[in-house]
């Protein structure tokens, strides 16, 4: 069964608050998305509110993903960079 993982954001509207999000190293999140074999989509509204998706074949592929503190510190340090941050972790419906 396929796992979606939907994140939604708002950008942030200060120019220093752009400049951090800009500043960020997504090297070791992007190799994770490659070696995990992982599905990614970005999309906005044109407003700064920004949807993100990633698609996993299922849950075991998800939890090897997520199972890394390297990762979850790297997503705590962009989640306080940007705003209004929800994750919704999402199955096919039966």
């Amino acid at each position: 069964m396929k796992v979606l993982v939907l994140m939604t954001w708002e950008n942030p509207k200060s120019d220093e608050g752009r400049k951090a999000w800009r500043e960020v190293d997504m090297q070791y999140y992007l190799e994770r998305i490659e070696k995990h074999n992982v599905k990614t989509s970005e999309w906005t509204d044109g407003t700064g509110k920004m949807y993100y998706m990633m698609e996993f074949e299922n849950y075991d592929a998800y939890g090897k993903f997520m199972d890394d503190e390297e990762l979850h510190r790297d997503f705590a340090h962009r989640c306080r960079l940007i705003n209004n941050v929800k994750l919704n972790v999402l199955r096919e419906a039966l």
